[in-house]
């Protein structure tokens, strides 16, 4: 499926009435070519794009970073809201469905939470050979906001992605609220090499619940 032919809302429950991503099939691939996407119009009153219970990989065609995800700084809005990544009344377990982003450019966004990026209710998400920029909230995460319940089961797994210029008040980087968030120091699966350390992240984690390990840098 082409980037530019889906709405900005790529939920199941609460899409436009007859949008393409209504149609989605589960693990579907969605393809961008290089380029910059404002989003407008915006899949909902808080960010550009949105998914809701939809597991899918999202894949930028161009070189690493080449297309970019731009909320074009407006306040309140960030880039991409998930919400879980399991499909209604398919069986499925929580634990077993995977969304993957793979070189995408966050830049821009202005969600009060998660900046850019907001994984939410028991998504598992997979970033890699992304980079998030100039992204901020007046709360936490200000590239990416990760947040679950006390089951602890919204997690993200983070490769080769590079942060730079995001700001928060907690966490400019990362922040988890009961959920994981790991940053791995090795190339994605099924890439070859090994991938350059850069500068140390800015975390945070609510003390109460939720965790971020692995190498937090940039690579």
């Amino acid at each position: 499926v082409l980037f530019n032919l889906i709405s900005n809302n790529l939920c199941g429950g609460s899409c436009t009435t007859g949008s393409r991503s209504n149609y989605l099939s589960a693990g579907e691939s969605i393809l961008a070519a290089a380029g910059t996407y404002s989003g407008l119009p915006t899949g909902s009153s808080y960010c550009v794009y949105c998914t809701y219970r939809k597991h899918f990989s999202l894949i930028c065609l161009g070189a690493p970073h080449s297309c970019i995800l731009d909320s074009l700084g407006t306040p309140g809005k960030g880039i991409l809201y998930i919400s879980g990544t399991y499909h209604v009344g398919s069986g499925e377990p929580f634990s077993n469905q995977i969304l993957s982003i793979t070189g995408f450019t966050f830049q821009n966004g202005r969600l009060n939470h998660g900046g850019a990026v907001w994984m939410d209710q028991r998504a598992r998400v997979t970033v890699e050979l992304c980079y998030f920029s100039s992204n901020h909230c007046a709360g936490n995460g200000g590239a990416i906001y990760v947040s679950g319940d006390t089951s602890i089961l919204t997690a993200v797994n983070i490769y080769s992605t590079i942060f730079d210029g995001n700001t928060a008040t907690n966490g400019n980087d990362i922040y988890a609220n009961y959920a994981r968030a790991t940053i791995h120091s090795t190339c994605p699966p099924d890439w070859s090499g090994t991938p350059a350390a850069g500068s140390d992240l800015d975390t945070g984690v609510n003390p109460y619940g939720g965790t971020i390990s692995g190498t937090i840098k940039s690579f």
